[in-house]
């Protein structure tokens, strides 16, 4: 059996995996202007077309079977001629030449359709995990784009009626009077519904007809405010005003017939299109001078959830370019043009084509469905989902669609060209929208009420009396009184407030706050904007925090405190503007995503509560900065000599490697200023060096202590051969204390030249270099951030001497690399746990682009002192090259828990700070593997030409100084980190926590059955547990996205599964607390009875976590006075947390828990100044009860309200029509009546909490 290993070649995957034969003869170069804008990418498919044509045909007699090996992360090819086996070789750049030419289309296609269907656009994110939701869209309603689905529909239309008249011609009569229809979705809709009543189910053109008619169904559905078919949507055509009268004629014609949604929505999804988004976007990118090819337009659609077999897919390439020809007007008659699409698609035989792919429709038991979304499955064997994935990509194909707000002159321009019927439709769409959500609404609460746990709200039961206090006193309970909430108590009803509502689908982010630059919110912190709104420019290419990778440099860029840098990845902020008040919110221009609807409508909130929202000396001093202006990113440059300070100035450093062996580094560096800091950080290397306990064997000297002294070194050194018998038990408990430097890897190192560097990506991606070969100005890294592509940079370090720069890229993220469990991968063993269904989507991908990246530096490159972001743990890999990795102990008395560190007025990034820390390094080569702990401060150095892969992980061992990162790099991110994964780390710390769960309190498995889960048999154990427990607790307050928008609601930019998601986790970690508490007793050691335990909540974790806040309030403060003191300003590309906003967050934590309380004013009433963020527990050991406590069953509405804290409520609330589970639907209607009593509580919030203490289990 031979493996097809494709994760390396990225140059024949960024065209081959989209196209079939037939799309690729298609395709005449010479038809299109060398000017046209599709020129070039044409000319580029013609080459790789030719390449295809060259393969020699009659080696293999036969085709290959071909299976996917989920385990193995690759393609194998088994032959099915006895005795041969095939192996396609993975050159980076062409076919060995060996496969005939229809077993090589055959590979391309699956590949096409496999778990690589994101190839070229290298970014995947928690968006392929969210839905779009099947529900009215108001703002697409108003929306310009809307107008020209008129026009599209007339287009399919006409269609329509040529093929109806070629049936009449061959003797099949079809009633097509239509009287009374206005609009032209509506014509198109009752043909349809003609069409399936004139008695053409046998016909062979039946199949074209339907799927056309289908597109043209949902572009009238999309006509109605919908971006898709709704289930239900029979009640909603019928009781809409806006459908004509024939219309509803239609679907009554319709239903009659026993056609459900599903029946509609079937042949459009497997024959057509995947979203009436493709079918709008030719018409609409054209018109809008957008230009886009049709092969993109496929990848979009692909992006968004196609799956499709590329036979059908080159059935759709014919749509698109006759709906692209239409709509550029490339040809003079429309009728000749829909004639010509029809005999095609008449002779292609849709339906054949759908008979002939039937095996990739429903696989079977041989091959097993895609490993990615499983939709086949749900489109073949069971019924239509309510709902679909839409991945980042289709995002930006929202984001294509563009924030517009038409003007007078564009909306009658609109009205004169519009047709009537379509005008008049428009007219009537608010009116039914509000009359259709009226009349559900009683009707909908009592029914989800009686479907879930909570009870009803208009129940006036005596339990229901009960409950409805109890979540009275939870809300109450952690109120502030600077918290806007007139907007909650105006009335009784149930109703929730006239807030816009949360779209769950669209608040993916990619790097910063907002993954997509097209779904940006107005964004900037609350302590960083004027009462105008002032905002950071969007990014280009923002990297996602939750998606994207690799350790690139983001608003967080280790830098000097004195002069902070821009951020690489982030263009400057504009100037700031005289305050002028509030802006007017009767005409706030319409956003084009829900998310942004969100935020537009909270703009004039957002600037009323500026005054309270920003303290006044922040303010003044905010009207004094002064006026930065913009500028953008320069393109690097290789043409030009760039001189050494060390071709005049040599000097040479002692460094080791892995094994040991001694390794001269001949100095590289451009300025005498880096050649000081270099120097200066060798001689803090050599100042750590030790003599040899043994000292009469060889090579004695001092050397790094991972090799003379192991038992002093933060490195553990271990040959791979022993390494790979560990256990991942042992690997985890290695990692408990120190980092593991795996050396003699048998990896066969690579030369570093551009097939070596497509490893990492397509060559001439452009991305973000930082070229070194001068200093920065004033301390601004920004200045020697240059825009270039790995090409570039291995031009230039293969070209003469006199051009060689000192090039750093780290933006290279690798959605393609492998996922396997490493011994050391508790998130990604979490991901798998989790994906059962409970609380997470089911057969969800992992986000591979963020926990996997690459390197790319030539020599001389450095990078300065740092931690990796939100406590993941990093392991690397040099892949050619070397590099020399730097790690930081913390000198005493300080450690990784100290909070003064990185607020040390001398902290310097470039400079060893060996006050701070002590360092060892070590050589890092092709033969060698680091595996570095959390919270590790590190530099490196490029020594040599490099590439080197990586990724990041948390482990279950390391959890305690996960969360001291995360504490770190939340609140000096722009410090003391490179980059940002917000959406992810939530992501993955709550499916940490949602698969303990499941192991051990429904499973009641423990470490000993799964190495992965937490251990429990020491203190330490314990405290480690509860530390991971602390930062499920406080998942809203260390998320940077918490902090960057309105506190309206608390609507932030956490998504909406992920603040459902913290809700849950919460009350599964109590959840899981009670089970492993009432299994163990807590013996104290010291002062303590025996015959007495600890009560683990009260007397450990309530106690721990009130440490954790006042030491939070303690470094938030540190902070505002570290940043305070760089001229009296925020220094530029730095994102301050407003401490107002902090302190809010830690105060609804604070009143969620009465014992928590009580601790807290003790730490405050003791006047004791905190410097650690561990707190020093009382010595204990652990006593097994017998038996063993029975498990429990999940209840969720106990979880929901274990997890419930006051800025949820209002949360809850506010999002209230976005809700889909029951039990959460049930809660948030539940708070909605007792909203009314917030205001009068308020007074007596901080002075009598209502909150009862949890009771325990």
């Amino acid at each position: 059996m031979g493996t097809v290993d494709i994760r390396r070649q990225s140059t024949v995957l960024s065209f081959f995996p989209w196209y079939t034969p037939d799309v690729v003869s298609s395709i005449k170069l010479d038809e299109y202007d060398p000017n046209s804008p599709y020129y070039p990418f044409l000319r580029k498919l013609k080459e790789y077309d030719d390449v295809i044509a060259k393969q020699e045909d009659g080696l293999c007699p036969r085709e290959y079977d071909l299976l996917v090996d989920d385990l193995e992360q690759g393609f194998h090819i088994t032959s099915l001629a006895p005795g041969k086996r095939m192996t396609l070789a993975n050159t980076g750049r062409l076919l060995d030449g060996k496969l005939p030419h229809h077993t090589t289309i055959r590979v391309l296609r699956y590949i096409s359709a496999s778990k690589y269907y994101d190839v070229i656009a290298d970014r995947k994110g928690p968006g392929s995990r969210e839905v779009l939701r099947h529900v009215k869209q108001n703002w697409w309603l108003k929306h310009p784009a809307c107008s020209h689905l008129g026009d599209l529909s007339q287009v399919v239309e006409a269609f329509i009626k040529l093929v109806q008249q070629r049936l009449k011609q061959k003797g099949r009569g079809v009633d097509a009077e239509l009287e009374g229809v206005e609009a032209p979705g509506d014509r198109v809709t009752c043909q349809l519904a003609l069409q399936l009543r004139g008695g053409m189910s046998t016909s062979r053109y039946s199949k074209v007809v339907a799927n056309v008619a289908a597109v043209a169904l949902n572009l009238n559905i999309m006509f109605k405010g919908f971006l898709e078919i709704p289930n239900g949507f029979k009640a909603i055509g019928l009781a809409d005003q806006s459908f004509s009268p024939a219309l509803r004629q239609a679907f009554n014609e319709i239903w009659s017939s026993d056609k459900s949604v599903r029946a509609l929505r079937m042949p459009y999804q497997l024959s057509t299109l995947f979203t009436p988004f493709t079918a709008l976007c030719p018409c609409l990118l054209v018109s809008e001078k957008n230009i886009i090819c049709p092969e993109e337009l496929l990848l979009l659609s692909k992006a968004i959830g196609n799956q499709k077999d590329p036979e059908i897919m080159s059935c759709e390439r014919t749509l698109f370019c006759t709906f692209e020809k239409l709509a550029t007007g490339d040809v003079a008659s429309v009728d000749l043009l829909l004639e010509e699409l029809a005999d095609r698609m008449i002779r292609e035989d849709w339906a054949g084509k759908l008979k002939k792919s039937k095996h990739f429709y429903a696989r079977g038991q041989q091959v097993g469905y895609s490993p990615d979304w499983q939709l086949w499955n749900a489109h073949v064997e069971a019924p239509i989902p309510s709902s679909w994935p839409i991945t980042p990509i289709g995002l930006d194909l929202c984001k294509v669609l563009g924030p517009c707000t038409p003007s007078s002159t564009d909306i009658q321009q609109r009205n004169q060209s519009e047709p009537r019927g379509a005008m008049t439709a428009n007219n009537a769409r608010s009116a039914s929208s509000r009359q259709q959500q009226s009349a559900n609404q009683d009707q909908s609460t009592s029914a989800v009420a009686a479907q879930s746990h909570m009870p009803n709200p208009r129940a006036t039961s005596n339990g229901d009396e009960v409950d409805q206090m109890i979540l009275e006193s939870l809300i109450l309970g952690g109120t502030n009184d600077q918290v806007d909430i007139d907007v909650l108590s105006s009335d009784d009803d149930v109703e929730p407030p006239p807030a816009p509502a949360i779209k769950p689908g669209n608040d993916d982010v990619q790097g910063s706050v907002n993954a997509n630059p097209g779904l940006q919110k107005p964004s900037g912190d609350d302590d960083n904007n004027d009462s105008t709104g002032t905002h950071q420019t969007p990014r280009r290419n923002p990297q996602r925090p939750g998606r994207h990778d690799g350790p690139l440099i983001d608003p967080s860029a280790p830098t000097k405190p004195r002069k902070p840098p821009r951020t690489c990845d982030t263009e400057p902020k504009q100037p700031i503007k005289p305050s002028v008040g509030p802006p007017s919110t009767d005409a706030v221009p319409h956003p084009h995503s829900p998310t942004d609807a969100i935020f537009s409508a909270f703009k004039s909130v957002r600037n009323r509560d500026e005054k309270a929202w920003v303290p006044p000396t922040t303010r003044q001093s905010r009207s004094q900065l002064p006026v930065r202006e913009g500028r953008k990113t320069k393109t690097l440059r290789i043409d030009e000599p760039s001189p050494k300070f060390t071709d005049h100035a040599p000097f040479e450093a002692r460094l080791y490697r892995a094994n040991g062996d001694l390794y001269t580094w001949q100095g590289f560096a451009h300025t005498q200023d880096q050649a000081t800091e270099m120097k200066a950080v060798f001689s803090t290397l050599e100042e750590d060096y030790v003599s040899p306990k043994e000292p009469n064997r060889e090579g004695d000297g001092k050397r790094p202590r991972f090799l003379n002294d192991p038992d002093s070194s933060c490195i553990f050194r271990i040959p791979e051969a022993e390494f790979l018998k560990w256990s991942p038990r042992e690997v985890q408990d290695a990692l408990r204390t120190r980092n593991i430097l795996v050396y003699d890897c048998q990896r066969r190192p690579l030369p570093f030249n551009y097939t070596s560097a497509e490893s990492l990506g397509p060559l001439d991606r452009r991305t973000d270099i930082q070229d070194q070969s001068s200093s920065t100005v004033d301390g601004d890294l920004q200045t020697i951030v240059r825009s270039g592509t790995a090409r570039q940079v291995v031009e230039n370090a293969l070209g003469p001497h006199a051009y060689r720069k000192s090039l750093n890229s780290l933006n290279h993220p690798d959605p393609l690399a492998e996922s396997t469990i490493k011994p050391y991968s508790s998130e990604l063993w979490a991901w798998r746990k989790s994906n059962s269904g409970d609380h997470f989507a089911t057969n969800a991908l992992p986000p591979i682009s963020d926990l996997r990246w690459g390197l790319l530096g030539t020599t001389g490159a450095k990078h300065g002192i740092h931690i990796d972001a939100h406590g993941f743990g990093t392991f690397v890999a040099p892949q050619c090259g070397l590099k020399l990795w730097m790690l930081g102990r913390p000198k005493p008395p300080l450690t990784t828990s100290s909070i003064s560190v990185w607020c040390d007025p001398e902290f310097d990034v470039d400079a060893p700070n060996s006050h701070l820390w002590a360092w060892e390094g070590v050589v890092l080569g092709p033969d060698t593997t680091l595996i570095m702990r959390p919270n590790t401060a590190h530099r490196v150095i490029t020594l040599e030409n490099s590439i080197v892969h990586g990724g990041h992980f948390i482990a279950t061992s390391t959890l305690h100084e996960t969360h001291l990162g995360m504490v770190h790099t939340t609140l000096r991110g722009h410090i003391n980190t490179n980059n940002s994964h917000p959406v992810v780390v939530l992501e993955l710390m709550q499916r940490l926590m949602a698969a303990f769960h499941r192991e051990i309190v429904i499973c009641g498995l423990t470490h000993k059955e799964d190495p992965f889960l937490p251990r429990f048999e020491t203190s330490e154990d314990v405290m480690n547990f509860f530390m991971f427990c602390v930062s499920i607790e406080l998942q809203n307050v260390l998320s940077p996205l918490t902090y960057s928008s309105s506190r309206q609601y608390d609507l932030t930019d956490v998504p909406y599964f992920l603040r459902i998601g913290a809700i849950r986790t919460r009350g599964l970690m109590f959840d899981v607390l009670d089970h492993l508490l009432a299994n163990v007793d807590l013996i104290p050691l010291e002062g303590g009875d025996d015959d007495i335990p600890l009560h683990g909540l009260h007397d450990i974790f309530f106690p721990m976590l009130a440490w954790q806040i006042c030491a939070l309030r303690r470094y938030i403060t540190l902070v505002n006075a570290a940043d305070d003191s760089l001229d009296g300003s925020s220094p530029p590309g730095i994102n301050r947390i407003s401490r107002t906003c902090f302190n809010q967050q830690l105060d609804w934590v604070v009143s969620s828990h009465v014992v928590l309380q009580e601790e807290v004013e003790k730490l405050e009433a003791s006047g004791n100044v905190i410097e650690s963020l561990n707190w020093t527990y009382p010595k204990f050991s652990l006593r097994r009860r017998q038996p063993p406590s029975p498990h429990r069953e999940l209840e969720s509405s106990r979880i929901l309200t274990d997890g419930l804290r006051p800025g949820d409520s209002f949360y809850l609330v506010a999002t209230m029509d976005q809700h889909t589970d029951p039990t959460v639907i049930s809660l948030a209607r539940f708070l909605a009546p007792v909203r009314h009593k917030l205001k009068r509580a308020q007074s007596e919030m901080h002075k009598q909490p209502t909150k009862k203490p949890r009771t325990e289990v």
